[in-house]
This record gives C-alpha cells, structure tokens and sequence, in this order.
C-alpha cells in the first residue's frame, strides 16, 4: 500500500495521497465499540460509531485537522500496539467531553471484537452522510494495522485533478 501511495503523490500536480475504507461524507459502516472502564451497556444501547481505515496520509490530504494528539505514522504496523483516532464527536458524546487520549476501544468488526486499542489523537468532525448537517461520533484504524481488501484513493492536487 506505501508502494501505491508513494507511486501517486510523485504524479505531476499531486500534493498528497491516501487510501481510505470509505470516502468522506458517503457514509461509513458503523461500528459497535466498548470503552475501557466504562460498564457495558445494555444490547440495545451498544455505544457506535462510523469506522474509517485510512493510510496514514489521510488526514492531511482530506484536509482534516489533528486537534490533539497524533495521526497515523509509517510505525504503526500489525506489530506494534492498535492506534486509534476518534473525532471531536466521539470525544464530546461517548467519553463525555472527558480526555480521550489513552483512552483503550475495543471494536466489534466483522462480528468479532479486535484486540484493545488505544486513542492516540483527535481530528476534526466529518459530516458522516453529504446531505446532513449533524456530525457523529466516528473513530479511524490504521491500514496499515487492518488492511481491508476494498478501498478509495484520495489525492490532493495544486491544479484541476482532471489534469492528473
């Protein structure tokens, strides 16, 4: 996948490239999801959120902003502990404004849990659907720590994309 990216962001006029799950705003798939310290809730009120695998990339050439902590780096590998990103929603409703950084998720994915994974930054909110005007809580994995066979390609340009 580096490879790929790495290939893009050499084309003239490309800034950035990324790969992602799912495009911005065209509606992710949700997520159950438990907190680390939290009680579990009851099965009909399991927290979620829209999950995103993005490279490590996609947050500059999405344009959205780190508020704290970090993104993804290339170090974030199936070796080394789960990295997670959660944005300003997540933050605000399923942690109740309280600090996420630390903070261990475990995710329900492909009806199975995945291992622990620890909050290692905040990004801006996203509006999950383009014809809403509310945001979400959404929480991102790294692909590099769950590639997903299926993905879109993001690149930011300096001049009109058709000419790529």
């Amino acid at each position: 996948m580096h490879d790929l990216v790495s290939k893009l962001q050499s084309v003239p006029g490309a800034i950035s490239a990324a790969v992602t799950s799912d495009l911005p705003a065209s509606g992710a798939a949700r997520v159950s999801l438990h907190i680390q310290g939290q009680p579990e809730p009851a099965s009909n009120q399991a927290l979620s959120a829209y999950d995103f695998v993005v490279s490590a990339d996609y947050f500059h050439t999405a344009g959205i902003s780190l508020l704290r902590g970090r993104v993804f780096t290339e170090t974030d590998t199936r070796t080394t502990p789960r990295a997670i990103l959660v944005n300003q929603k997540f933050a605000e409703t399923l942690l109740n404004g309280g600090d996420p950084l630390g903070k261990q998720v475990r995710l329900e994915v492909n009806g199975g849990a995945s291992d622990w994974g620890q909050i290692v930054g905040v990004v801006g909110n996203v509006k999950p659907f383009s014809q809403t005007s509310t945001e979400a809580p959404e929480v991102y994995e790294s692909y590099s720590q769950r590639p997903v066979s299926g993905f879109s390609v993001i690149v930011q340009t300096r001049s009109d994309p058709a000419t790529l």
